[in-house]
């Protein structure tokens, strides 16, 4: 999607949505649909503890393609189409050919184990624009053993091959533990030497059978180490690295331009590389530019999207802020318009109102821009108003947390 669309779209939807104002006027940018449980693979992280077999509450095609209706009406302009494994699900074609018939920009997320260079020139004739590969390590039995399958590591990258052969948008997806910490550099260099466009470091959060390995989550000081190495690294390396950690845009912003914020500007990094400019991305993915037309705050963008740019949709129909927030069930499109769920949220100050946030995280200069990992608060802590514990800024209560202070 070209950058000046992105511009239009934002500048017409979004007002200020990280701090107390009038009610903002919004559409749900993108959407992050969990399309279905089923899943070739038995991920040690998976935030969906997804199984072989699909659940029996799914929505049916049709309910699926009539979502896809909701959705256009709605103005989403980026469904990512997630699971569970969606390339596996036969109604994944069909739905594809419809959001990209009604023009969407469409991403998949995928462990690309079936990903054969016949179907990769499947994926790319029926319009998938994007698509994100998990690859959790540089060694091949490390992955295949987080992954539970092995040989799945060969297959994995074979499909990030094909892909780019055929022209798909690519970007490797990592989450980072304690067992893999020390492939940072490895894993960029490697997704350089790849060829994919992009990078994005997957912050953890202990969901599905997240709790089960929570004891390999970084530490504030590692995950600071590792958000450093990224913004660095992405400056010569060549291709886009991103992370959904919200504490990456502060980490920024201290490795270039300095500690203090001017909240009302937006910051981006051209291909020219100024030394004026640096590079902040939030979790959508997605950045922009502020125009005097259409100045988009840079709250909007930054930081936690839960509940604010995006939510996450369950394949039963259920409607939940994030993917990592499962447990909190807005509502069903099966039992009410989506158009009303998704307006409930832009009245939960969790999601709406960072200065309402709870310790560090709602007195933090750096609020607008991080806010912490809600997700994070609700699965560590029980607490969605909490602050992260991930972060450098509250090492202490990390501290508290792990029986260590």
């Amino acid at each position: 999607m070209a950058i000046r669309t992105i511009v239009d779209q934002l500048g017409k939807s979004l007002k200020h949505t990280g701090k107390k104002n009038n009610g903002p006027n919004r559409v749900p940018y993108m959407v992050v649909w969990n399309f279905t449980n089923m899943c070739n693979l038995r991920c040690k992280h998976c935030y969906q503890d997804a199984k072989e077999m699909c659940d029996p509450d799914e929505l049916t095609l049709e309910e699926k393609l009539t979502f896809v209706d909701t959705m256009d009406a709605a103005g989403v302009k980026v469904p990512v189409i997630s699971g569970g494994e969606p390339l596996i699900h036969p109604d994944f074609f069909p739905v594809l050919d419809y959001m990209v018939e009604k023009k969407m920009h469409v991403a998949a997320a995928s462990n690309a184990t079936m990903i054969t260079k016949d179907f990769a020139k499947k994926l790319k004739d029926h319009g998938l624009a994007y698509i994100e590969i998990s690859l959790d390590s540089v060694n091949p039995e490390k992955h295949d053993e987080f992954r539970g399958q092995k040989g799945c590591w060969d297959l994995t990258v074979q499909g990030i091959k094909n892909c780019l052969e055929v022209g798909i948008f690519v970007a490797i997806a990592t989450v980072f533990t304690k067992n893999t910490i020390d492939e940072v550099d490895p894993m960029l260099d490697l997704a350089a030497e790849l060829g994919v466009q992009r990078f994005i470091h997957f912050n953890f959060v202990p969901a599905g059978r997240g709790p089960e390995i929570a004891d390999q989550d970084l530490s504030p000081e590692e995950r600071e180490e590792l958000l450093s190495k990224l913004f660095k690294r992405r400056r010569t390396i060549g291709l886009e690295i991103l992370s959904t950690a919200p504490q990456y845009g502060r980490a920024c912003l201290e490795g270039s331009l300095g500690r203090y914020l001017d909240p009302d500007r937006l910051y981006v990094e051209t291909k020219a590389q100024k030394s004026e400019q640096f590079y902040v991305q939030s979790p959508t993915h997605y950045n922009t530019v502020t125009d005097k037309m259409n100045a988009v705050p840079m709250e909007s963008l930054q930081g936690c999207g839960a509940g604010r740019q995006f939510i996450c949709i369950q394949p039963n129909g259920d409607i939940c802020p994030c993917m990592f927030i499962s447990d909190w069930v807005e509502g069903n499109i099966r039992e009410e318009p989506f158009w009303d769920i998704w307006m409930r949220f832009e009245k939960i100050a969790v999601f709406t109102d960072r200065d309402a946030l709870e310790g560090e995280c709602g007195s933090c200069q750096f609020r607008y821009l991080c806010g912490g990992c809600r997700a994070r608060a609700i699965n560590y802590i029980g607490n969605p108003m909490a602050a992260d514990s991930g972060c450098i800024k509250n090492k202490e209560k990390w501290l508290i947390e792990q029986g260590k202070a």
